[in-house]
């Protein structure tokens, strides 16, 4: 910790791919909300709770309701520590890479984790149907992510 300037209290997360056009699910990430508007083709609706609130006052909705599930993801999450048990010091939720890999992957993609520390990525691939590549300089940790992924 700091005394002369604030604390940082995030990261930065690096999703990288190899081609510039990309898959991007925001469906699969939607954050939940209380309310919220969800467009039509030519009428706005009002959503609560994912059920759709009839404003029929605009003419010509003739397209099928799209309800969302939530409000798109931000930039910025917030979650509880998650423990583990392992001589890993720097887990993390499992929940982070899991955003991740909703969001940019498909049943069966590949996904890599350059710095795999204990396998937590790799594990949640795994759990969500997807192929797990890890790489990692420290042979302990190495062995830590192969016992875990391994259970």
């Amino acid at each position: 910790s700091a005394k002369e300037r604030p604390t940082e209290s995030h990261e930065y997360i690096l999703m990288l791919t190899k081609s510039a056009h990309y898959y991007w699910d925001p469906e699969a990430v939607r954050e939940p909300t209380t309310e919220y508007k969800a467009k039509f083709r030519s009428s706005t609706r009002y959503v609560n709770q994912g059920q759709a609130v009839d404003n029929s006052e605009h003419a010509g909705d003739t397209g099928e309701a799209h309800v969302l599930t939530g409000r798109n993801l931000r930039s910025v999450w917030t979650f509880p520590t998650q423990p583990f048990r392992g001589a890993h010091f720097a887990t993390f939720p499992e929940r982070i890479p899991e955003l991740c890999i909703k969001a940019a992957s498909k049943e069966g993609d590949y996904v890599l984790d350059p710095f795999m520390g204990s396998g937590t990525t790799l594990k949640v691939a795994n759990k969500l149907g997807r192929k797990g590549i890890g790489y990692e300089l420290s042979e302990p940790y190495c062995m830590l992510a192969l016992t875990r992924l391994t259970k």
